[in-house]
């Protein structure tokens, strides 16, 4: 079983391995094509909102609630993970 989380930082791929650390890529990890669009999209916005300091607090809810539904999506494409999501932007992690 894997351990991932996923998160919105702009060094990271989206999916962090939270049992050895770093960054999986999305085809690593084995994820629909679909899927690494969405995440990479997720991941460009949510970039775009670090640069304005997260000022915009409905936008950060808005990416948020979009990286925890993309974490229920790819626990529905790959059971045998335990998934997390972090928050960049309110530093803090929510279990799916």
């Amino acid at each position: 079983m894997r351990y991932i989380a996923i998160d919105g930082m702009f060094s990271g791929t989206g999916i962090h391995d939270e049992a050895n650390g770093g960054y999986l890529e999305p085809d690593e990890v084995g994820l629909s094509a679909e899927l690494m669009l969405r995440l990479t999209n997720w991941l460009a916005e949510y970039e775009a909102e670090h640069y304005r300091g997260f000022k915009n607090e409905l936008r950060v809810q808005e990416l948020d609630q979009e990286g925890k539904e993309i974490a229920i999506a790819i626990h529905q494409e790959i059971p045998d993970v335990k998934i997390a999501y972090y928050s960049d932007a309110l530093i803090l992690q929510r279990n799916v």
